[in-house]
């Protein structure tokens, strides 16, 4: 088992060095969170704001308070998408093959890249969490603050584990994009990270509540805001849901590469 968690790492450094590597990717890495906050929650809070009280429907001072967590959820699956989907390039380039002849267990090419995308999600949300107090975002720190985190990670490593499914499966980049664009659009639009779950027409708040965009925006709202919820049933739901996709992943990668 050392031997697996080795190769975990050595795959999860080899991600990190061609990361830095890339100039474009580490400005993109940098200045895509500031963009996020800058459209989605700054400039939206003016516009929210001419609209009335919104108060007592969305339980906070203002709009962007209330859409932070969106946003932050929205970026830890747009990064895990696409940080998991990254593996299209290795299956391109024939580098998943050369690997897998060396002695390595096959699982941890999945879960090293799993892993650094997860870490550079997080990075990117930091910055983004690191805004929101400088433009004015109080939340409510204490030990339990750090469980945010904690669904961030689930809920970043789920998408990535659902990116890597895709890559694996349609092999193109074009495919594996194309794909995975159309899929961010329904899966941001029938969570409550940019409205709240009242405000839903009937369809959508039914499919709101198996979303598991929901539930990561949920868990952060009642940890940084107070906003009362069910904190048990949000984190059960990313774990089980992300246990799953993991254990999916796999079994596309060892079935394709016919690598335990």
């Amino acid at each position: 088992m050392s031997g697996y968690f080795y190769d975990v790492i050595t795959i999860f450094n080899r991600e990190k060095k061609h990361f830095l590597k890339n100039k474009a990717s580490v400005f993109m890495g940098v200045t895509q969170p500031f963009l996020w906050f800058l459209l989605l929650g700054y400039g939206m809070n003016g516009f929210i704001g001419k609209m009335g009280n919104t108060q007592s429907l969305m339980n906070t001072k203002d709009y962007i308070t209330f859409i932070m967590p969106g946003i932050m959820a929205m970026t830890a699956m747009t990064g895990g998408l696409f940080g998991g989907a990254g593996i299209v390039n290795d299956i391109s380039k024939g580098y998943v093959n050369k690997l897998l002849s060396a002695p390595i267990y096959g699982k941890s090419v999945v879960s090293g890249k799993i892993l650094f995308s997860i870490v550079q999600t997080i990075l990117q949300i930091l910055i983004i969490f690191v805004l929101s107090l400088i433009f004015g975002v109080r939340y409510k720190f204490s030990v339990e603050t750090l469980g945010v985190f904690v669904l961030l990670f689930l809920f970043s490593g789920l998408m990535s584990a659902i990116g890597m499914i895709v890559a694996i499966k349609f092999k193109t980049h074009q495919a594996v994009y194309a794909f995975l664009g159309t899929l961010n659009v329904p899966i941001l639009f029938t969570s409550n990270a940019f409205f709240p779950r009242e405000t839903m027409p009937v369809v959508m708040k039914g499919i709101s509540w198996i979303n598991p965009l929901s539930y990561v925006v949920d868990g952060q709202r009642e940890l940084l805001l107070n906003i009362n919820g069910d904190l048990i049933l949000d984190f059960a739901v990313l774990f089980v849901e992300a246990l799953i996709i993991y254990i999916l992943s796999v079994s596309a990668f060892v079935k394709e590469y016919n690598r335990q």
